[in-house]
């Protein structure tokens, strides 16, 4: 199995909006700390673990989420590679976009990848 790294940008989404987008795509995960969007469609339905720069990973989050086709170029072009749910900004006191490292594998608690 590969595993993805992708380094760049988060952003956040408002209060509520992951919430009704994964009830609406029928996708949960009991044992997720949160949501996250990332640009392309693919990440649908899949976990991934993500870290700020200088702290461990923090996941699994639920992507539920992706760029609409034609925002996409310019997400990248910016250099986004996901978005967070408005709960974990807030306890990362996001202003914001952050530099991030997403992975489709979970790091060890209290461990730094």
């Amino acid at each position: 199995m590969t595993h993805v790294i992708l380094v760049g940008l988060a952003t956040f989404y408002a209060p509520g909006v992951f919430e009704r987008v994964a009830n609406y795509r029928g996708l949960s995960c009991a044992d997720c700390i949160g949501y996250a969007a990332m640009v392309d469609p693919q990440w649908i339905g899949q976990r991934v673990w993500i870290g700020r720069v200088g702290q461990p990973s923090e996941g699994p989050f639920l992507v539920v989420d992706c760029g609409q086709a034609e925002h996409r170029a310019g997400q990248k072009a910016r250099g986004l590679v996901a978005e967070v749910d408005f709960e974990t900004a807030r306890r990362w006191n996001m202003r914001g976009p952050v530099m991030v490292r997403v992975s489709t594998v979970g790091a060890q608690r209290g461990a730094a990848p």
